[in-house]
Formats: C-alpha cells, sequence, structure tokens
C-alpha cells in the first residue's frame, strides 16, 4: 500500500479556499494538544508517540494547503499537558508528563512570529490532566489535574501579558480527568473527574468558580458521576455532558445544565456509549462526537446530537479507531481530527457537516 499525501482546495464563500483532504502529521501522536493561531493555522505540540515515548516534537497544520510544517520542539517533552491561544496571538503551554512520565510544574510559550519557543516561569503545582481556560482580561486560570501521588484541588491564575502569577480557591473537590469550560458569563463550570487518594478513586460532582469573587459553589445534584467525558457550550448558554467512564464502564448518558436556574436535566443517550471521545460544536447549533473508547476497544464512529430534536444520528465512520485524539473546528466549520491512540501512522481526517463525509490522507493503494 502507498500513502499519498494531497491536498485539494473547494470554495467556501469568500474566505480562503481550504483542502479538502489533510494530509499526513509527520509524527503520530495521542494525548497532545491541538491549538488554532491567529491565522487559523493548528499547533500541535507533544504527546505520546510510538512505544509511549513522551514527545516534544510540534507541527503546524496549513488549512489552505492541507499540509503540515515541522517547526521548533518544545524544551521540554511533555503530555497530557495544556495550551491555550493568547491575546497576543502566542500560545501558553503548561504542565504535562515530562519523559520519565511525572508531572512537571514547567510552562514555556511559542511565538508564531519568530516560531521559537521560551522557557516561562514554572507553576506553582506540578500537573498533568489539568485545563486552562482563557479570560477576559487575557490571564489564564489552571483547574485541578494530577500530580505526583494524587488528584488536585489546586487552582491557579497565570498572565504572560502582564507577568502574573497567582494562587487562587482551590476547588471544592479535587479533580482529575474532568472537564472545564467557561460559562457565558465569565464563571468556570467544572464537572466530574474523579478523587485518588491512597489508591482509592472516588467520582467527584460538578461546581462553579466565580472569577470575580474568586470563590467556587458546588451546583445542584446530577444523576450521575462521570470522568473522562466531555462539555459543550450549547448556543443557548446550557451546558451538555456526554459520555464518559461512570459506573465501572464506558457510558452513553448525557445531562444538560441549565447554570441559570441550577438544574440538571437528563438528556437522550447516545447511540454508543464512549469515552475519551471529543465533542465539537458545529456551526449549525448541533454538537458532533467522535471516537473514544468503549467495552468493545477503541471507536472509529461519529455521532451527532440535536437540541432542538432532543435526537441522536450516526455521522459516519472515520478510517481509523481513535481516543485521546484532538478535534479542531476550521474556518468552514468542518473539523480537523488529529492523532490518537492506535494512530501513530500519522492520518488525519476531516469531517464535512454539510455532506456528513469524511476523508482522510490515505487517497491510494499500488
Amino acid at each position: 500500500m502507498a500513502i499519498v499525501n494531497c491536498s485539494v482546495t473547494s470554495k467556501f464563500g469568500g474566505s480562503p479556499e481550504l483542502a479538502i483532504e489533510p494530509g499526513k502529521i509527520n509524527e503520530g501522536r495521542s494525548w497532545h494538544t491541538a491549538t488554532k493561531l491567529l491565522d487559523e493555522r493548528i499547533l500541535i505540540s507533544g504527546g505520546f508517540g510510538k512505544r509511549f515515548k513522551v514527545l516534544k516534537s510540534v507541527e503546524i497544520y496549513d488549512p489552505v494547503s492541507g499540509e503540515w510544517e515541522v517547526v521548533a520542539d518544545m524544551n521540554f517533552p511533555r503530555a497530557e499537558h495544556s495550551a491555550v491561544l493568547l491575546q497576543d496571538g502566542r500560545i501558553l503551554v503548561t504542565g504535562g508528563r515530562d519523559e520519565n512520565y511525572a508531572p512537571t510544574f514547567s510552562s514555556e510559550i511559542f511565538d508564531p512570529e519568530t516560531g521559537l519557543w521560551e522557557i516561562y516561569e514554572d507553576m506553582a503545582r506540578q500537573r498533568h490532566k489539568h485545563i486552562s481556560l482563557v479570560q477576559d482580561d487575557g490571564s489564564v486560570i489552571l483547574v485541578a489535574g494530577s500530580g505526583p501521588s494524587r488528584s488536585l484541588s489546586d487552582v491557579e491564575l497565570i498572565d504572560p501579558i502582564n507577568d502574573r502569577l497567582e494562587v487562587l480557591s482551590s476547588t471544592l473537590e479535587e479533580h482529575s480527568d474532568h472537564a472545564a469550560i467557561s460559562l457565558k458569563d465569565g464563571r468556570i463550570f467544572v464537572s466530574g473527574g474523579v478523587r485518588i487518594l491512597d489508591e482509592v478513586v472516588t467520582s467527584v460532582g460538578a461546581e462553579i468558580y466565580d472569577v470575580k469573587t474568586d470563590t467556587w459553589v458546588k451546583t445542584s445534584m446530577q444523576s450521575r458521576r462521570t470522568s473522562a467525558h466531555t462539555l459543550t457550550l450549547l448556543q443557548d448558554g446550557r451546558v451538555i455532558q456526554i459520555g464518559g467512564f461512570s459506573g465501572g464502564s464506558s457510558d452513553n448518558r448525557v445531562e444538560v445544565y441549565d447554570s441559570e436556574t441550577d438544574e440538571w436535566l437528563e438528556g437522550p443517550v447516545m447511540i454508543n456509549a464512549r469515552m475519551l471521545h471529543t465533542a465539537s460544536l458545529l456551526n449549525d447549533g448541533r454538537v458532533i462526537v467522535i471516537g473514544g473508547t468503549s467495552r468493545s476497544g477503541n471507536m472509529s464512529d461519529s455521532e451527532i446530537y440535536d437540541p432542538e430534536t432532543r435526537m441522536w444520528m450516526t455521522s459516519g465512520k472515520m478510517l481509523e479507531p481513535r481516543t485521546s485524539h484532538t478535534a479542531t473546528t476550521l474556518q468552514d466549520g468542518k473539523i480537523l481530527v488529529v492523532g490518537g491512540t492506535n494512530t501513530y501512522s500519522g492520518i488525519c481526517e476531516i469531517y464535512d457537516p454539510e455532506n456528513g463525509s469524511w476523508t482522510s490522507s490515505v487517497l491510494s493503494t499500488d
């Protein structure tokens, strides 16, 4: 079999023509990050490579050409880290596991103007599997995660633009393998995950952080507690929690949280149970769930939830099963899927919501 890279272009309104088929990433990986730059290119950093080598390599995807460019390595290898776009266009990368699989204190910044990485200040707490959220003032809040021997409740603020570091109030419960997003009113919503102490694992609930008062409050009771799930902010401001690990296995259950009324409502179950998947909001308000893993193994299928009809529908299969991958919304509304366990071939795929089709970087055979 011959694997060929190609880029075919199609016009989307008045925006630049984007490649229909993505090229192969040069180094396959999982538990990496994918961050969209101001110019719509996508920066992929770190992750686990073949044989679980922790990577420091970095590549940038150009959605117009469909090609990947290898850029300068990070200063430190890292996986299960976080990466966010700062308001000045630079990328802040924090934490993760180092080459010895230990959580790290380190952070660094990529400047797309120079193509170089600069070591930044250490975090107050070494961590991986944490979540970073950019605030309206340009600062970044890091929430929970895992330390060397336990899950964390630690929260801190990093502001590279104004050179400010600050320890904030801790979450009410420790969270690892959790999910977190910013609500429309600026508060931070954190749900699920587990508390790990002395090898005892306990599921935890949801809470909300008020940035203005530096306080956390628990939400009303959920019908279930889960981890390795997703949170997506719907167009009406509600939050949909999808899948995850609950009750000893992957889950197909769905809940919707209304932050204005502090109410959880059970939603229609997914077609297939899954965890370690991705969930992306489409331009029309629907949510596409891609890949993940279940009792039967890693998954290649995807499905779409429509909040108006409250129904799920299948949306095709990827060429390869993926879990712990990334899914990034492109300028034309398509979804670029990169990496994941079992996909160290470097094959990338694009989902087109206009026609419900998948395309990949494998084009022909000998």
